[in-house]
């Protein structure tokens, strides 16, 4: 009996084996498969942001004068991002800069208000959290000159923590 027991078991061990490895076929019209399917979406290119100075300003001036011109910006992929517009003058002084309040909702609505140029001729537009990035044709600007010279001003969009990643920029001599 016993010898009877482990030739049954020792059978179901080599049954179990050899039908774990067969593969059962699918019913007639129905596909079993393994492969894998990958969709993949290619989104356009990225457009980035503009900044220039629109051609408003004065190609010449003089001490003691003022100059008005206009910024414009276009989103391009990064429409209502929070930026902040960096400007880089040199040299660092001999000018003073200020911007148009145009927000109708401000106090100080319409009114000039400087903007304050550090040691190295870094100055900032935009409140302390940035403002959302859109299509803007005449965000106004206003520079005295106060000593002669040629002055290389660079406008920057800026984006990221304590915005620090450049999204755009032009360079314009003489503002």
């Amino acid at each position: 009996m016993r010898k009877r027991f482990s030739l049954v078991l020792a059978l179901a061990m080599v049954f179990s084996l050899v039908f774990s490895s067969v593969a059962v076929a699918a019913p007639e019209g129905r596909q079993i498969s393994n492969e894998l399917e990958l969709k993949v979406t290619v989104a356009g290119a990225l457009e980035g942001p503009t900044i220039k100075v629109n051609s408003d300003l004065a190609l010449t001036s003089a001490v003691d004068l003022y100059d008005c011109f206009t910024v414009s910006t276009t989103p391009g992929n990064h429409e209502n991002e929070m930026v902040k517009v960096k400007l880089e003058a040199n040299p660092a002084t001999g000018f003073e800069l200020e911007y148009v309040e145009q927000d109708p909702n401000n106090a100080k609505y319409g009114q000039y208000l400087p903007l304050s140029v550090d040691e190295y001729g870094v100055a900032w537009f935009g409140p302390s959290t940035g403002f959302p990035l859109t299509d803007v044709t005449d965000s106004m600007f206003r520079v005295t000159w106060n000593e002669a010279g040629t002055y290389t001003f660079t406008l920057s969009i800026m984006d990221g923590d304590n915005f620090t990643n450049e999204l755009a920029a032009c360079v314009n001599n003489k503002l």
